[in-house]
């Protein structure tokens, strides 16, 4: 797992999910591309059960971005 800090250059901070979505669509770090690692998360959290209003709203917003893109 990953977590930004406020010392980050790439931190957004309390950013929209739209914004935070297009950070993700662009970045990639040392695992790979971080829209794979956003989507990844997504899908064990529903298969955990688990509820995060904040990374399915991200994910939707990164899959949109994706989708308008092809």
């Amino acid at each position: 797992m990953y977590i930004a800090t406020e010392d980050n250059e790439a931190f957004l901070g309390h950013a929209p999910d739209a914004d935070i979505a297009r950070q993700i669509a662009g970045a990639t770090g040392p695992s790979g591309a971080n829209s794979e690692y956003l989507l990844r998360l997504a899908d064990s959290l529903r298969k955990l059960g688990a509820d995060c209003p904040h990374t399915f709203a991200i994910e939707d917003h990164l899959r949109s971005a994706t989708e308008h893109r092809t």
